[in-house]
């Protein structure tokens, strides 16, 4: 079913936002048919745990590896693994104890069901695992998508050889107006 445009014009929000839902549900149904007729299924799942969202600012699998446990990806036990599948559900709950025990516990029931579990690992772990001290909270960690674009940023950055003051220094120049504080917008707009 495809919405025309005009129907999105509805005086109720509720219709209104319910088309939106449709229209959205039809894009994402034809992106996905999109996607599986050109990337295998190994493809587009490796792809979605290289960009989703972990929590502690980590986007990705490698990311989340090293903000959860200080390891490599490679590295993860089954059940770190577990517990890393189960943060992308609600990000934002990843350090509470209930929330995250609950979520391994079902992510290793999953597991088991399908038989990536061997007996030997199911037996070994009966509790998730500990994660290290969140340190993404302190006051020099930048927030969520804001810590993926600057990771991005940088790296593309050290790719032409720019190393990271000297991008700073640029950034310092070049901000926005609209990110200046209201005294420095003041001295900006005097200045000849």
């Amino acid at each position: 079913m495809v919405v025309a445009p005009a129907s999105l014009s509805s005086t109720s929000n509720g219709d209104r936002n319910d088309q939106h839902t449709l229209t959205r549900k039809f894009v994402e149904l034809v992106q996905a048919v999109k996607m599986s007729q050109q990337q295998s299924k190994d493809q587009i799942m490796e792809a979605y745990l290289n960009t989703v969202y972990y929590g502690r600012g980590a986007y990705g699998i490698q990311a989340a590896a090293k903000a959860f446990f200080n390891k490599n990806v490679e590295d993860l036990t089954a059940s770190e693994a577990a517990f890393l599948a189960g943060c992308i559900n609600v990000p934002a709950l990843n350090d509470d104890v209930t929330h995250t025990t609950e979520r391994w516990t079902y992510v290793m029931g999953r597991m088991d069901a399908h038989g990536w579990l061997s007996a030997t690992d199911k037996a070994k772990y009966t509790t998730p695992p500990k994660a290290i001290e969140d340190k993404s909270g302190d006051d020099t960690a930048t927030p969520g998508p804001l810590q993926f674009i600057e990771r991005q940023v940088l790296q593309e950055a050290q790719d032409h050889d720019l190393d990271r003051s000297a991008l700073q220094r640029w950034a310092r120049r070049s901000t926005p107006p609209s990110t200046r504080t209201p005294k420095s917008r003041r001295k900006t707009r005097s200045t000849p």
